[in-house]
């Protein structure tokens, strides 16, 4: 009986346990999670940033290559 007693208590010990290792597991799955919603934007963000500075560079660029064909075209037209 005593023993049966000691077990029990065992059991019930080893429950409260499980149950607080339980409950950290899933705070800090639901903390992961958050954490990684946040980083997940964040990085379409930067991406979203890093694409219109890219379409913005492409633009300058072409303009530039327009001026730079039209003062060719205009140079060699005075040369000949």
């Amino acid at each position: 009986m005593i023993k049966q007693e000691a077990l029990r208590g065992q059991v019930t010990r080893l429950t409260k346990d499980l149950d607080a290792v339980e409950k950290r597991s899933r705070d800090s799955n639901s903390a992961l999670l958050q954490r990684m919603e946040v980083q997940d934007a964040e990085y379409k963000q930067i991406v979203a940033n890093l694409k219109k500075l890219n379409d913005e560079n492409t633009r300058k660029l072409n303009e530039e290559r327009v001026k730079t064909n039209i003062i060719s075209i205009v140079y060699y037209e005075y040369v000949a």
